[in-house]
């Protein structure tokens, strides 16, 4: 994770143009990258080491998660504004809310979900389910002192 302590605890808004019609991964990764490190002075490090981490696992070898049902809901369309979806039809969304902490991912993988667990715990997760396939989950932390810890909860 790294990082000053400030990073995590303040927000800036940025308004930005951009030339073209990039996808939104383009615009979230490399264009945001080059506009921090051009406007903000940002410099960027790499490097490879251990670090602590967390392992998604399975409890018993079993998975209670619900399967991700192909029609359910429609891919988010790769561009910036999302035109409405047709009627009766909703796009699939995958996010973090920081207000009541909560990871909602429709028809996520395991590894997208660590991915997604890494933006609201204090370490970097993986996964070690070896559990395949897409599924619906829906997740709310209670807040500790320190960091969040995850509580599932059945959002039916």
């Amino acid at each position: 994770m790294g990082g000053l302590n400030w990073v995590r605890t303040q927000g800036y808004k940025i308004e930005a143009v951009a030339e073209g019609h990039p996808s939104v991964a383009m615009m979230s990764g490399p264009m945001l990258q080059r506009l921090l490190q051009d406007r903000f002075k940002l410099k960027i490090h790499k490097e490879t080491r251990d670090v602590p981490m967390y392992a998604l696992t399975l409890v018993k070898g079993t998975s209670k998660l619900k399967p991700f049902q192909e029609g359910s809901c429609l891919p988010p369309p790769d561009r910036l504004p999302w035109p409405a979806p047709p009627p009766g039809q909703r796009f699939c969304v995958q996010y973090v809310a920081g207000v009541k902490p909560s990871v909602n991912a429709d028809g996520a993988t395991m590894d997208e979900l660590a991915r997604m667990l890494n933006m609201v715990v204090d370490r970097h997760v993986i996964d070690e389910t070896g559990v395949s396939g897409r599924f619906d989950i829906h997740l709310t932390f209670a807040r500790d002192q320190t960091s969040l810890r995850g509580v599932a909860s059945d959002p039916g």
